[in-house]
Formats: structure tokens, sequence, C-alpha cells
């Protein structure tokens, strides 16, 4: 009877998940060609980069784009002015840049299937939980239909593959599995998103991974060599403009800009945009955003150092340390709502510890975790809709806490699981120091029996 409700249970969630897989395909492929913007502008300044050209000239991009036919429901027009893209991503591209629009476009949606499927998979790998159980079901779940994903794929962007990369590489080190693999798929992710993908490949190091962590950064170094490499034998005028481009987006109003001079600021998950809106000073902005980021970072470096080896010493939950490396990252430098889809590992890690009474700080996370099932800036888009009161939106609160809120909630997500992860720690300590004392117990009971 219980074979059969299993087997039940185990038909019933594979079926669900199909169900999953066709209705994300649906909401995010459907249209594929309608909002893949950033891949637009990152697909033309590749093709600059491949013919020796400047990256960052925004009129030469400009009339490159318009010369190009492109799939239906992409813009005429891109916005070039606000990208500023590394040498190592226009690497990555450049293998696509060199097929015309319509096909490079449908391969990158392709590309972003197979990696995506890769990273459920290597989720539940490292979650070590049951393939068909509902805990998996519900990690393919909440990993297809979170706002983040599915805005980074309507989008095109790069981050997509670069996330799945990361995890798919940390499953391998966290399963001891094909070391050297994991290294060049880290440098992989660092070359599409450096800010996401360099604190991986210094985790593995302090985690003692060496052979990865060295081919990661090598390669990722040498990916970005070439990528410069080429710009300069080609006598290209690029980084004065590169420079330039940097600090146009990064002016008030600008891509870059965490102020309420963004026009899309509430897409942004670095903790300087909430800090911003409450103390509207920019050093004080990355003074707390740097600070709560390093001390969590510091947190978990001691929660997550190598062990010595000596009897009784447990072995480091390595998807523990991940879930809340995935959080942290987001916290320091510039992150989209799309960058939000890394916190998949944390995801992860919550299905597989909830259990019904276990510590509060586990459900906040599940809440948090939650509301990236929403899309993206949901506070902006009821406004727009006018279910929300001008004169409610002109209230302090609104501007510094209810448009921000995945911004505030990241830190409180980071927070959380830390805090958990701290008292399992701490548990463990107390059962080490009482077992002793109980096996002399258990001993003491053993010679009465024999005795009498």
């Amino acid at each position: 009877m219980i074979h059969m409700s299993r087997k039940l249970l185990r038909s019933i969630s594979a079926v669900l998940l199909v169900a999953i897989v066709v209705a994300f395909a649906w909401r995010t492929f459907l249209h594929w060609g309608q909002r893949m913007w950033d891949y637009g502008l990152a697909y033309n300044e590749s093709q600059q980069w491949i013919d020796g050209r400047s990256p960052y000239d925004v009129d030469e991009l400009a009339a490159r784009w318009a010369r190009q036919p492109h799939p239906s429901g992409v813009a005429d027009t891109l916005p070039f002015e606000t990208t500023n893209l590394l040498p190592s991503t226009l690497v990555m591209i450049a293998p696509l840049a060199l097929l015309p629009p319509p096909p490079s476009f449908a391969l990158w949606l392709v590309i972003h299937s197979i990696l995506i499927a890769g990273m459920i998979v290597a989720l539940v790998w490292l979650a070590d939980v049951p393939w068909l159980g509902w805990r998996s079901l519900l990690i393919g779940a909440g990993v297809l239909m979170g706002g983040p994903l599915r805005g980074g794929i309507q989008s095109g962007q790069y981050a997509v593959p670069a996330i799945a990369l990361l995890i798919i590489a940390s499953c391998l080190l966290a399963r001891q599995r094909a070391t050297w693999l994991a290294g060049v798929l880290l440098a992989l992710g660092c070359a599409f998103k450096p800010q996401l993908g360099l604190p991986f490949v210094a985790y593995w190091a302090w985690r003692r991974q060496w052979r990865a962590a060295i081919i990661g950064g090598a390669l990722f170094a040498l990916i970005t060599i070439v990528g410069i490499a080429r710009l300069e034998l080609a006598g290209t005028h690029w980084y004065s403009p590169w420079k330039d481009s940097v600090a146009r987006t990064a002016a008030p109003g600008g891509a870059l800009d965490f102020t309420s001079a963004h026009y899309q600021f509430d897409q942004l998950l670095n903790l300087q945009m909430p800090v911003h809106a409450v103390f509207p000073s920019r050093p004080v902005a990355h003074a707390v955003a740097l600070g709560v980021a390093g001390a969590m970072a510091l947190l978990l470096l001691v929660l997550s150092r190598p062990g010595r080896s000596r009897p009784g010493r447990s072995r480091f939950d390595e998807l523990a340390g991940l879930g809340c490396l995935s959080v942290i990252v987001l916290l320091p430098v510039y992150h989209r709502y799309y960058d939000g889809a890394i916190v998949a590992l944390a995801l992860a890690l919550v299905l597989r510890d909830i259990r019904w009474g276990r510590p509060v700080a586990r459900w906040v996370a599940v809440a948090v975790l939650a509301t990236l099932l929403l899309p993206v800036t949901p506070a902006s888009n009821l406004a727009e809709r006018g279910q929300i009161p001008p004169s409610l939106q002109s209230t302090w609160a609104w501007r510094a806490l209810a448009r921000p809120a995945h911004a505030w909630l990241m830190p409180i997500l980071a927070a959380a699981l830390l805090w958990t992860e701290w008292n399992k720690g701490r548990e463990k300590v107390k059962q080490m120091v009482a077992e002793p004392g109980k096996a002399r117990r258990q001993q003491t009971v053993a010679a009465a029996v024999t005795v009498s």
C-alpha cells in the first residue's frame, strides 16, 4: 500500500513538473524575440569587437544595428548609451555574433534552455533530495516560475548563463567531481558576469578547492586578455570611450545609478539603493552596503572555514555556504532583478531543510524567497495601473520602503540564512560536548546489566 502511494506521488510529481515546464515555456518563450534588448546590445558590441572597432562608440553601434535584419519585435533602436560591457563578455558572445541576428537570437535562447535544465538538475543533486519528490518539484518550480529568471530570459540577459554555469560548477565541487571541468565553468561564468563569478572563485579557493579556483581565475584572466588584445592589436581607441561610458551610466539618472533619479531604480537589488532612499547620501549608501556585505561575508568565512582533521568533526554543509553566498554577492555592487536568479541556491537550501517547527529564521527565508515569484517592481506596476492613490505615492514610506522592497529583503534573507547556520553550528558543538558523558552513562548501564 505504501509502495503504491509512493508510486502515485511520484507520478503526480512528474505530471506537475511537466505542467510547470509547459507553463514556463508558454509565458517566457512564446514571444521570445520581442524583448531581448540586452542580448541585442551585447550582440552588436561583440560584432564591433570582432571587426576591431570600438564596442563603445554609440553612433557606430546604432548605425550597425539599423543596417541589420533583426528578429520581429526587437526594437529598431536600442539604448547603446546605457551599456559598457567588459571585454571578457564580448569574447563570450563573439561566436554567436558571427551569425546573422535571427538565428543568433534563437540559438541564444536554446543555450539558455539547456543551461537552465542543467542548473535545475545540479540544484536537486546538490540538495540530495529524491528526484521526483515534492522537494525537487518545488525546487524546479521555484526556479522556473521565479521573476528574476523569467525577466532575464525575456531580455536575453547574459546573467542567466553566468548563473547557470556557476551553480553547475559549484555542484560539481561540492560533490567533489570533475574539479577541472568545474574550474572551466567558473571561468566562463566569470567571463559573462565578473561581479557574480569572482566571489564564487574566491569562495572555492577559501574552501581549498585549489585546482578549480586556479583554473577558474587563470582562464578568466586569459579570456579578458584576449578581449583587450583584439582591440589593442587593431589599434582601436576603446579605453577612453569605455571610461566615458562608465562615468555616464554611473551619473545621476544613468543605467548604473542607484538613486531615485534612475527611472528603473526599483529594479536594483544592491543595498545602496534602499539605503540611499532612506539616507540620501552616496557615501553613506556605499559605506552601509559595503559594511553589511563585508560583515556577512566575514561570518560566512568563519562558518565555512576549512575543517582541521580531528575526530568527531562534522563535514561542512556546502549547500548552506553556497546558499548564503548567493545572497551576499547581491548586496555590495550593482545588480538588477534578473541577477537575483542566483538565489536559486538559497531556495534549494531552504526547501531541503524545511520542516514544521523548525527555527523561525528558516520560515522568514521562505517568505522572502516567495516574493521572488512576483514580477519585477510590483509596487511600481500597481502604481502604473492606478491601483495606488497618488497621495500614498508621494509619501516617504512609499519611496523608501515599498518601491525598494525587493532590495530591502535581500539582506533580511542573508541574515536569516546565516542565523540558521550559526545556530546549527552551536547545536553541533553542544551535541559533541554532551556525547562523551552520554557514552559513559551508556557504558555504566551496560555494565550493570551484564553484572545482574
